[in-house]
Parts: structure tokens; C-alpha cells; sequence
């Protein structure tokens, strides 16, 4: 199934999560980033090998690089950090595709996940950045659990005034912002997410 190109990337990750001999060797063979950061965990030995596919993937001049950005957040890669800055927005109101190189949103927002200092900032691109594909709980638990894990430990440390500050996002994706969250989860996806987050500000 492997050696299929046309397997689809459930298979790859369900290797990966088997963390079998010869794991590495065969998605490595496919470029399967996503896959890959997923096997490191239980392989560290091959992190550095990683680091350096990652890399030569985001420097290749492709401008479909979303996977190798998922991937350097879900492992922590951050020594591709270089590579993301050439690939990176200036801003959120960067149009993204304008230059050349393509440059993108995710790249930007990966980089923010790693620099920002302040913690009410952080959560709030932790609970955004959740509303993506990969973070489907069912999909990829590995990246809930870790988006998971990083806000908790940013909302511990908040005030009550930073604490509604952030509820307030959610609010904002309940009501005005809906349609931007529609652009990029379906309806019934948003919806669930939006509760799941909920479910977070709780605790």
C-alpha cells in the first residue's frame, strides 16, 4: 500500500503510528511529511533526517508546502524556522501568493505559535489556528492533543481580563467572523471545533 502513490495519506499515518522497522525508509520514499512527524515521536533517532527533509521541502521552490508547515509544528521542528520566514506573510493583510516566492499565511502562522511572548496572544492563535483540517480530533489526534496541551498551559498563566479577552474570539467565530471560519473548515466541522474549543476555556 506503500509503494501505491495513489494510497491515501490515512494509510501513511497509520504506519507511522505503528512505528514499525523500516518505517522511516518507507515514507521517507514518499515525502510523507505529515506522516513522518508522527513516526519521530516514537523514533527519535531520524529527527535529524527530518529536519533536513523538511527543509530541503520547504526550499524547493513549491508552492504547495502546507503539509511540511503541519508537520514542522507537529513534531517542534524549529530549525526549519529560516526556511518559514522566506515563505512567510509580513501580516495578516499580506495577500497571500503575491510575490515570489509564493508567500503564505500558515508559514506566518506557525512562526507566531513559536515567538509570541505574550501568553493571551498565544492562545488566541492556538484557538484560531485549530480551526485547520489537521486538527480534527478524529483526523489527528496527535494534533489536538498538542494544541491541546500548548494552550492549557497559556491559559493557566492568564488574568480574568485576558481570559475574556480570549472568550471574546470565540465569540467573534460564533457570530462575525463565521464566514472567514467557513472559508477554511466546513460548517459541521466548524461547529464542532467551535465546541470543542469551548470545552477548553472551561477547565
Amino acid at each position: 500500500m506503500i509503494k501505491d502513490e495513489t494510497s491515501a495519506p490515512e494509510s501513511l499515518e497509520a504506519l507511522a503510528r505503528r512505528g514499525s522497522p523500516g518505517a522511516w525508509e518507507a515514507l521517507a520514499s514518499r515525502n510523507a511529511t505529515v506522516a513522518l512527524a508522527l513516526l519521530i515521536a516514537r523514533q527519535p533517532e531520524h529527527r535529524e533526517k527530518f529536519g533536513e527533509l523538511l527543509n530541503a521541502e520547504l526550499t524547493n521552490g513549491q508552492r504547495d508546502f502546507d503539509h511540511a508547515v503541519y508537520a514542522a509544528w507537529l513534531a517542534d521542528v524549529r530549525e526549519v524556522a529560516p526556511a518559514l520566514e522566506r515563505l512567510a506573510t509580513s501580516s495578516a493583510t499580506d495577500a497571500e501568493g503575491s510575490s515570489n516566492p509564493a508567500r503564505q499565511h500558515l508559514p506566518r502562522w506557525v512562526l507566531t505559535l513559536w515567538r509570541e511572548p505574550d501568553a493571551a496572544a498565544r492562545a488566541k492563535a492556538l484557538l484560531a489556528f485549530a480551526f485547520n483540517d489537521i486538527f480534527d480530533p478524529q483526523r489527528m489526534p496527535e494534533a489536538w492533543k498538542r494544541m491541546e496541551a500548548q494552550f492549557t498551559e497559556s491559559w493557566r498563566t492568564l488574568d480574568g481580563r485576558q481570559r475574556a479577552d480570549v472568550r471574546a474570539l470565540l465569540d467573534w467565530c460564533s457570530g462575525d467572523g463565521q464566514r472567514r471560519i467557513l472559508e477554511i473548515t466546513p460548517g459541521g466541522k466548524a461547529a464542532s471545533m467551535l465546541g470543542r474549543l469551548r470545552g477548553l476555556l472551561a477547565r
